[in-house]
């Protein structure tokens, strides 16, 4: 064995050997890969024929690997990129149903698939004995289309009455509205016409697209320009109507002779029938009734119903055995849950009924939005477990029917069948789209293996060739080398493309796609149209290329002369051919093309010509036709790609560049020429590094249109294209002046100013034209809301600025991804598809590189591919060539492929305006461009290894040259702007703050904001009267009121044209009151509301209108439950019932384990051997042998019984669940188990899901009490006409019951809250509001807690002074008879008190009133006992009288009290310690100090003052409440801040503000949970006492001031108390059962509507000792009750009921 040989096998396996060893340890990805295949490169241009079989043998050992480490991704420590369950998917095909499936049935839309309540009629498919289908159709409401000789057919059209040039509408009163249709040849202008009294006004609708399936009718109307309040009318009657063509698709569905059917909703029949309405087609009168249709389709014939968004997912119809199949044409898909874990068990639950998920005890589920009721008996709920694996093995998945648990789910070729309550299945079935088709299921055949073989066998061709080449002594070897290193860069992209092929085919996205989409990702679609087609089409080129160089080398060269083919391609010839390309260009633009056909005119043969002219100016045309030539090409692709042209000029710079270099050394030209020629490569490097560095600030000065020095018609864009013209000029001249002729130089002196003026003339025009090229340039340099400041949103520039910055926003947010991927463990990561911002085709061309590989893979791969084209470049440079046209033609290519990649790469970066150009050779469907690169390569194979005899070799010695220094040179220089372009090239984290996140247009809507607080100033000054009952009341009533009244729209026009408000505000405005108040919405981007509070209108801006958010930021990493209340379980509960198999699964509770958040079962397996117990779990399947295991929440056990299957999982706690946290296709969302009986619950989780640091599976648990709520619910639901509010908590603030019996939205259905919240927003009500969203007892009584308040202010103000022995202080009656007063509503006498003077306050001019019953004490005095139980408000007004003075006064209480006798007439008459008294001096009107506030403040955490900044303790504790939160943001979670605010007058004199306090009435807010939490706080003597709604053990710990007042307190204030329980206001009690508990109680009433309804307030304490023989707080337990009821004639009884619920229920018992 030669040395030689020994060398090369050393040479090609110590490579591969390491190559081998770094791929076992660190797995190459594709940044790897290519830095590879580049070295590869190098070392093929090093070693020339010695490194070639090194080079070929490295890049196919590291293309096999890199393929297999993506296709078959390693398992590190169990985790891979992704497992098997990534590339299934679960498919709902569709239903079956025996004989006969309803499709629509408007009489029992139960039993229907489609059961919307819009559909009127029936709609029928039947099994016929034929085998085929027959569709009966009732139906007038909707059209029905079916396929049907080769076009969608209306088969009910015989219902349905169509016209050809007229249809009218006629009401009762005689008025009527007429559409008169004149077709033209493009078009169609719809007329419409409307009379009234004799009146006839005639308008022309804006559109005018011809109808070619359907259009609502009202749409048409509502686009008139002119406003009409009949038609107005007219247009909200005829909603639903629908404009419609027979035949879709079909040529003779928009001829004039093809009429116009439209259909008749259900109102509008009602209207018919009821003689209200007339319909006249073509100028007669038409019977609208219904025909039954009948037609007779063969199998898997297509049919939907209605048109546009509105229409039915397509289903086909086949009769299969007598069985009525309807199969989806695009089927319901979902992905798996993204695992990158390789074995582990899943379970999630399948329903189209969101309440099976409630009862599910999964936590991730398949949900489909298909019925539109839940009583809907085609629902389906099921259950799938399925293990996974490594890829790519099978999915192990099994099927449970939970309509029928005890069979086998039946299966058969095309899936599993769920069962319904109708006697329909439906077909389910897990697709592993690697393997097959979800929809054809035919079999998918580009798998691994073909993958593999492609790339072998293309290499074994490569090397067989350049064998055959290289051995053939006829021909040059270079010929051979150039050859096989084009084979090599080719594979290296080939093999990229295949795999992001293979990635896109394999991980489509499956939902929001289109069935044609989904074809084209999946590689199905039709093959003029699949991309694998194409890429078999460039494969093709290269393996002709190559074996026609072979032939052409070995046998046509010797007989060619390349001197007969220049003269065929004569001069003549070059500008016939150019000018013919100009005109093919210019009509590519008029004429409708195939997209193929127009890229092809557009880009390919724009630059196929221009190396072919490239060749003939080497061989002997003039410059001139070279410059002809280049600038030629620039303006075909200006014309057909803008954006190619900027990138194709960037490569022409560069490429002359280059040839200036090379000719300047070729010794071919003379001085003046060298000379011109370096000038010509320092202009073109100016340009080069202008447009790379500057080009978006470049192109926005030619954009700006700002006026310069106040002159409309001098634009800030026209001095920009006059210095571009100037630069230009003196360019040209500056290259030209010396090498051109006198006569030359003259002409050139006239025609450049004239230049200068046409570009300043013309420039701004094209670039109007190209108006997108300005946005996509301007989000450079601003941000989006900057930019839309000025923009008015009505026009088409608007549009074209948001679809740039969602573009950019799309790029920047996977740039952000590839960024943080850099450094990232796995070869990839696979990102949840959307399609915002960018459209799916456009996902897979366009942006190719930013989605799938910045994304992806890394930010890097794009640059490792770009250092691979720049070693091809030196590769070409390097080779042996003695060809000048060779030479040129290689580096030419190689350069602009180098070019392309790179400048793809700056756009899909946002390094460089964004022009929508492909990636070479790599984006999925730019089939013509992929086939030029492939062209393009195939060139080079000829280009290179020339021997060049057929020509002067001197230019080739000028390549030479080029490719020593000045290449160093120009690499040097490359790299430094590519690292500028790097590092400082993306703007994005300046312009918008940090990385792409949600995107909005923030500043123009900030400024929006602004414009609109003044135009609502405006607006303020119109009295509203009435709500948005409709947007045809907005339209025809409000905004013309307003505009006759304060004339808005002049004002604001006004305040636009004095620049008040900008332009983008104006044009928000210009657009509600012409088209969006039609449909006053909450979703739309201005929107008006109605302010009841003000009597005012006021405009609001929807700042979430522009958002866009990826799926990734939507979901939050909590993925645990909210529980209520955890009782004290002592035993094992059976959570499974015996299924006659002997197996079984017990709950453990919670309370025995430690780990108390999570939860664990029993298995127990008592059969008789025969059952064999499957364990699924996060280490794979596992067959259990032992008759006992314990199983954890994420384990699944799964039994089969001959026939039977059965599935055994640890459900949790279901029935303590508040809301249950689960992964619904793939999106977080709760479910609320109590539904609207407990709203709340849906408050709590939405702020603790989006504020929270919650993560991982931790529970959240809450004291409430589940089963009370329930029951106490039921209880509250019977005072249907009482508002009520209930609230319980125990001694340690625990809330156990916090509901009301308000009616509220259900939380588990999102329309219906939408519907409240739309309501609620645009017509604002505070009180309704908290009614609807709110809960009773979170906000504030009104108009106050009434006497409930007594006992507070009693302790308030006693446990702060010692000086006055309270427990004497008794009240003397008033003296005065009670005056008989008639209630107006009863017609009886009632007699009342009526002070008229209250110590130092005069109540004559409205006397202080109050009931004899209440005030006349025992034996004419009121003591502390009767205050309490009988609800004195006299004495409560003393003793708040008495509270209003400051400690300091107390300390001569002479002040306060003066001596009287007991006969004195003055009132009041007090009497302590046995002497009598009156009050002295009024207290001082500032009682900041007062000693009520002190108490309050102090001991009840009372707020006193609106400067009151105490620490308010809310209802969660520190660690659930989110820094810096705004309770704003959450008005119905947290209480409403409770005050007593004593110290301002709020309008009320001295004598109102006693009366009112004393009453407990307004100005007081206090909330039901404050007047639960003083009171615990007064039972416990615990200032720091407050309510809790997470669970709490831990006592409260401080203390009142004075221990010695709790004696005091037990005499003078709990046993009144108590005795108000046995025989005072609060007697109900009695009935309650309370055997070992004291009951202690303060009733409170205020008067309600005047409707002899009273609102009755309740307060009970429940202890488990007698308070009076307590020595203290801490002896006894206590819980606290508040009950509040709106306008009830007494205290219902309802209380026992619930006191006896409360007492029974099992977090009382466990407390108490």
């Amino acid at each position: 064995m030669s040395r030689n040989v020994i060398k090369s096998i050393i040479q090609t396996v110590f490579p591969l050997l390491l190559l081998l060893l770094v791929n076992a340890f660190f797995k190459i990805t594709f940044t790897g890969y290519f830095l590879i295949c580049a070295l590869a490169l190098l070392w093929s241009i090093k070693q020339k024929n010695q490194g070639q079989y090194t080079s070929w043998c490295v890049v196919l050992v590291a293309s096999i690997l890199v393929t297999l480490n993506y296709l078959r991704p390693a398992t590190v420590d169990g985790v891979a990129s992704y497992n098997n369950a990534a590339h299934n998917v679960l498919v709902l095909r569709g239903l079956e149903s025996s004989k006969q499936l309803d499709i629509v049935n408007s009489k029992n839309a139960d039993v229907a698939l489609f059961d919307s309540e819009d559909f009127g009629g029936t709609v029928t498919a039947f099994a016929n004995e034929n085998g085929n289908i027959d569709v009966s159709c009732n139906m007038l409401s909707h059209p029905v289309f079916c396929w049907q000789e080769n076009s969608f057919q209306i088969i009910n059209k015989e219902s349905l009455p169509s016209f050809s040039k007229s249809l009218e509408f006629k009401n009762k009163s005689g008025e009527s509205i007429k559409l008169n249709l004149e077709d033209h040849k493009n078009n169609t202008e719809y007329i419409i016409s409307t009379e009234s009294n004799g009146i006839t006004l005639v308008d022309t609708a804006s559109f005018s697209t011809r109808i070619k399936e359907g259009y609502p009718l009202a749409d048409v109307l509502s686009s008139c320009y002119k406003e009409n309040e009949v038609k107005e009318d007219f247009v909200s009657r005829l909603k639903g109507v629908t404009l419609l063509r027979n035949n879709v698709p079909c040529k003779d569905a928009i001829s004039e002779s093809s009429p116009l059917y439209f259909t008749i909703p259900s109102s509008l029949q009602s209207e018919y029938k009821n003689g209200l309405i007339s319909v006249i087609c073509d100028g007669t009168p038409v019977d609208i009734a219904v025909q039954k249709s009948e037609v007779q389709i063969s199998d898997n014939q297509r049919l939907y119903i209605g048109v546009g968004s509105a229409k039915t997912r397509p289903i086909r119809l086949a009769n299969v055995g007598g069985v009525v199949r309807a199969i989806y044409d695009m089927p319901y898909m979902y992905n798996f849950p993204i695992d990158t874990t390789v074995v582990s068990s899943h379970t999630l639950a399948i329903s189209s009924n969101a309440e099976d998920l409630l009862s599910s005890d999964v936590k991730e589920a398949f949900y489909y939005d298909i019925f539109s009721s839940p009583t809907n008996k085609n629902h389906f709920y099921g259950t799938i477990s399925y293990q996974t694996s490594s890829t790519p093995n099978k999915l192990d998945a099994d099927f449970v029917d939970n309509n029928e648990k005890n069979k086998e789910v039946e299966k058969d070729n095309i899936g599993f069948r769920l069962n319904t309550h109708n006697q329909t299945k439906w077909i389910v079935d897990v697709v592993d789209i690697r393997q097959n088709s979800p929809i054809s299921g035919n079999k998918v055949w580009f798998d691994d293996w073909f993958i593999l073989g492609l790339i072998i066998i293309l290499s074994l061709f490569a090397l067989f060739f350049y064998n055959i080449i290289r051995e053939d002594e006829a021909i040059h070897n270079a010929k051979a080398n150039g050859v096989l290193n084009v084979w090599l860069f080719f594979i290296s992209l080939l093999t990229l493309r295949l795999y992001l092929m293979w990635r896109v085919a394999i991980f489509p996205p499956v939902d929001g796609i289109s069935k044609v989409e989904f074809a084209l990702y999946r590689l199905e679609n039709a093959l003029s149209d699949n991309s694998m087609v194409w890429t078999f089409g460039a494969i093709a080129i290269m393996m002709l290329a190559t074996i026609s160089l072979y032939a052409w080398e070995k046998w046509g060269n010797k007989k060619f002369n390349p001197n007969k083919l220049c003269s065929i391609y004569s001069s003549k010839l070059f500008w016939i051919v150019l000018g013919c390309v100009f005109i093919a260009s210019l009509a590519n633009k008029v004429v409708n093309l195939p997209s193929f056909v127009k890229v092809l005119i557009n880009v390919v043969i724009p630059v196929i010509l221009f190396f072919i002219n490239e060749w003939r100016c080497i061989k002997g045309l003039s410059i001139v036709h070279r410059i002809v030539s280049a600038i030629s090409v620039i303006g075909m692709l200006v014309i057909g790609d803008a954006g190619y042209a900027i990138m194709f000029m960037i490569f022409e710079c560069v490429y002359f560049i280059i040839l200036s270099i090379v000719y300047r050394h070729s010794g071919t030209e003379e001085s003046v020429y060298l000379h011109a020629i370096w000038k010509c490569s320092v202009v073109f490097s100016i340009a080069v590094l202008l447009i790379t560095l500057f080009a978006p600030q470049i192109v926005c000065y030619l954009y700006d249109s700002r006026s310069i020095l106040g002159i409309d018609f001098i634009k800030v864009s026209h001095i920009a294209f006059t210095i571009t013209g100037i630069l230009l000029a003196i360019a040209v001249w500056y290259v030209s002046k010396d090498i051109l002729t006198a006569k030359f130089v003259r002409i050139l002196k006239f025609a450049l100013p004239l230049c200068v003026i046409s570009l300043v003339v013309a420039g701004p025009i094209f670039f109007n034209y190209m108006g997108h090229f300005k946005y996509r340039s301007l989000i450079h340099t601003q941000n989006v809301g900057q930019i839309m400041e000025h923009e008015d949103v009505s026009t088409r520039d608007s549009r074209r600025l948001l679809e740039a910055s969602q573009n950019q926003w799309f790029l920047q947010y996977h740039n952000d991804l590839g960024k943080d991927r850099i450094l990232d463990d796995g070869v990839m990561h696979l990102y949840p598809h959307f399609k915002k911002g960018v459209s799916w085709n456009t996902q897979i061309s366009d942006v190719i590189c930013s989605r799938y590989i910045v994304g992806e893979l890394s930010l890097i791969v794009p640059l490792s591919l770009i250092i691979l084209c720049f070693i091809l470049l030196f590769s070409v440079l390097k080779h042996e060539n003695e060809s000048s046209t060779g030479y040129a033609y290689s580096v030419g290519v190689a350069l602009l492929i180098l070019i392309q990649m790179t400048f793809v790469w700056m756009a899909n970066t946002n390094r460089m305006i964004f022009f929508g150009q492909d990636l070479p050779f790599l984006s999925h469907n730019a089939h013509s461009t992929m086939l030029m690169f492939a062209l393009l390569l195939a060139l080079i194979m000829f280009a290179l290894g020339n021997n060049g005899n057929d020509e002067s070799d001197e230019l080739s010695y000028g390549f030479k040259h080029f490719s020593t220094r000045p290449f160093r040179l120009m690499c040097m220089l490359f790299f430094i702007i590519f690292g500028v372009v790097f590092f400082t090239g993306n703007k994005y984290d300046n312009l918008y703050g940090g990385k792409a996140e949600a995107y909005t247009v923030g500043h123009a809507m900030d400024v929006a904001e602004a414009d609109f607080v003044k135009i609502n100033g405006i607006l303020s000054k119109y009295r509203a009267k009435e709500r948005f009952y409709n947007n045809q009341n907005l339209k025809t009533h409000i905004i013309p009121s307003i505009e006759n009244s304060i004339s808005l729209s002049a004002e604001v026009e006004k305040m636009y044209k004095d620049k008040d408000i900008s332009e983008f505000s104006y044009s928000l405005y210009k657009s509600f009151i012409n088209n969006n108040c039609k449909a006053n919405r909450l979703d739309n981007v201005v929107h008006l509301r109605y302010l009841k509070s003000s009597g005012t209108y006021q405009f609001a801006l929807n700042n979430g209108f522009y958002c866009l958010k990826a799926p990734e930021m939507d979901k939050h990493d909590w993925s645990g439950d909210i529980y209520a209340y955890q009782k004290k379980e002592t035993v094992i509960k059976l959570q499974n019932p015996d299924q006659g198999n002997g197996v079984y699964l017990y709950s453990i509770p919670r309370t025995w384990l430690k780990d108390k958040d999570n939860d664990y079962a029993i298995f127990y397996n008592g059969s008789d051997g025969s059952i064999k117990p499957v364990l699924f779990n996060e280490n794979g399947r596992t067959s259990v042998s032992v008759p006992t295991i314990y199983l954890t929440s994420s384990d699944v056990v799964r039994c089969k019984v001959k026939d039977k299957s059965y599935i055994y999982q640890v459900s949790g706690k279901k029935e303590d669940l508040l809301a249950k946290n689960m992964t619904i296709n793939g999106s977080s969302k709760f479910f609320y188990p109590l539904g609207d009986k407990f709203y709340w619950a849906k408050n709590f989780a939405d702020y603790e899901n989006n504020n929270v640091n919650l993560t991982g599976k931790q529970n959240c648990n809450l004291s409430f009490d589940k089963d009370l709520t329930s029951e106490v619910y039921k209880i509250c639901g019977s005072l249907s006409k009482i508002p009520c509010s209930v609230i319980a908590m125990d001694g340690l603030g625990n809330v156990r019951l916090m509901i009301d019996n308000n009616s509220h939205p259900n939380p588990n259905s999102a329309t219906e809250i939408e519907k409240f919240v739309e309501n609620s927003y645009l017509n604002p009500n505070y009180e309704s509001d908290s009614r609807i969203f709110g809960n009773m007892n979170l906000v504030h009584m009104m108009p106050g807690p009434g006497s409930s308040l007594k006992p507070i202010t009693y302790a308030a103000v006693t446990s702060q002074i010692k000086t006055i022995d309270w427990s004497s202080l008794k009240l003397r009656k008033p003296n005065i008879a009670p005056s008989a007063i008639k209630d107006k509503k009863t017609g009886k006498t009632i007699y009342r008190y009526e002070i008229e003077k209250f110590g130092p306050y005069d109540y004559s001019s409205r006397p202080f009133v109050s009931i004899p019953d209440d005030e006349d004490g025992i034996n004419g005095w009121v003591n502390s006992d009767f205050y309490l139980y009988r609800s004195s408000n006299y004495y409560n007004a003393l003793i708040t009288y008495l509270g209003y003075f400051k400690l300091s006064d107390y300390n001569n209480i002479n002040n306060i009290l003066k001596p009287v006798s007991d006969t004195s007439d003055e009132y009041p008459i007090v009497q302590m310690n046995g002497h009598s008294y009156t009050l002295n001096v009024a207290p001082d009107k500032n009682r900041h100090q007062c000693i009520l506030n002190t108490g309050l403040k102090q001991n009840f955490q009372m707020s006193v003052s609106h400067d009151d900044k105490s620490d308010i303790k809310t209802i969660l504790s520190d660690a659930f409440v989110a820094p810096n939160t705004k309770v704003s943001n959450y008005p119905w979670l947290f209480p409403q801040i409770s005050s007593v605010y004593t110290t301002e007058s709020r309008g009320l004199s001295e004598e109102q503000r006693l009366r009112q306090y004393t009453l407990g009435a307004s100005p007081l807010k206090v909330t039901p949970i404050m007047m639960a939490e003083m009171y615990g706080r007064l039972f416990s003597m615990h200032p720091d006492y407050h309510a809790n709604v997470l669970e709490n053990n831990t006592p409260f710990n401080s203390k009142w001031s004075d221990p010695n007042l709790f004696s005091f307190y037990k005499s003078n204030l709990f046993v009144p108390m108590n005795h108000c329980s046995t025989f005072g206001t609060a007697r109900v009690l009695q009935r309650v059962k309370h055997d070992g508990y004291y009951l202690y109680a303060k009733t409170g009433t205020l008067l309600g509507d005047g409707s002899n309804r009273d609102d009755k307030m309740l307060a009970v304490i429940i202890t488990n000792k007698d308070v009076s023989q307590a020595q203290s707080p801490d002896d006894y337990k206590f819980f606290v009750v508040y009950f509040r009821f709106k306008q009830a004639h007494d205290m219902p009884g309802e209380v026992v009921n619930i006191m006896n619920k409360i007492i029974q229920s099992r977090s009382f018992q466990d407390y108490m």
